[in-house]
């Protein structure tokens, strides 16, 4: 949660997360009951326009007061003028490597409500029969998939955020005591598997938030790697929906959400 206040009776709340906000709501609405003099609101962005209405709105007048956004936004702090985090704000009992994650030029901007917003596989079952449960199961799919005139996978194929959960397969660290690390063997093994999969035709190199969301709603792949964040609009696109929550070594276990 990050804090820029303007000092009014009127209390404005951004986030990204439809599968809350009908609690987000339900908490403004408690606390505006509790103290009448402050009028909560609660909005909620799409996941892909949080950040840049967040920027766009950072010189006017309506402006939020909190922003419920993930940690990796901190980085905006100065494009969206956060506020540093009051000392007595800090959680020390958070682990010594959760609170430098969260720290922005050793500066604290928010504070954790929760750990979440995981990157989740999902696939249709108008496509799949047989979910791949590893990258090589998928990737033999590929070409039954194109035969079928559906293309394999979306991925957010130019966003660190996509590309992170790949490092994660080979034990790769995009960071280590502040410092990108990128001259490994398991940064370079990751870097080329992931070039592979956009050079195979396995994924799109030029994918985007449209194309996990929308192209896959919408039927032109047969999988494709998208937040928790998105369950909600995934159920309500196409019913019941089917995820595969995939482990660090590249296996998955199957979920029906």
């Amino acid at each position: 949660m990050s804090c820029a206040v303007k000092g009014a009776t009127e209390l404005t709340i951004w986030h990204m997360s439809k599968e809350m906000d009908a609690d987000f709501a339900t908490l403004a609405s408690e606390f505006s009951a509790a103290y009448p003099e402050i009028a909560v609101s609660v909005h909620l962005f799409p996941n892909e326009q949080l950040k840049a209405s967040a920027i766009r709105a950072s010189n006017q007048q309506g402006a939020p007061d909190i922003i419920i956004i993930s940690s990796d936004n901190i980085g905006y702090a100065d494009l969206m003028r956060l506020s540093e985090l009051p000392t007595d704000m800090v959680d020390k009992t958070i682990p010594a490597a959760t609170l430098q994650a969260l720290q922005f030029r050793n500066k604290h901007y928010s504070v954790p409500l929760f750990a979440g917003n995981h990157l989740l596989m999902f696939y249709n079952k108008a496509f799949v029969e047989k979910p791949a449960t590893d990258w090589q199961q998928l990737i033999a799919q590929r070409a039954e998939l194109k035969a079928a005139g559906v293309q394999t996978l979306a991925l957010n194929y130019q966003e660190p955020y996509w590309f992170s959960i790949f490092t994660s397969l080979f034990g790769a660290n995009l960071v280590q005591n502040n410092n990108v690390t990128l001259n490994t063997i398991a940064m370079q093994q990751a870097l080329q598997f992931y070039q592979q999969l956009g050079e195979s035709g396995v994924t799109h190199m030029n994918c985007g938030y449209r194309c996990v969301s929308d192209g896959f709603y919408q039927g032109d792949f047969a999988y494709a790697i998208n937040g928790t964040w998105a369950l909600t609009v995934a159920r309500e696109r196409l019913g019941q929906i089917w995820v595969l929550c995939c482990s660090q070594r590249g296996r998955a276990s199957i979920a029906n959400r």
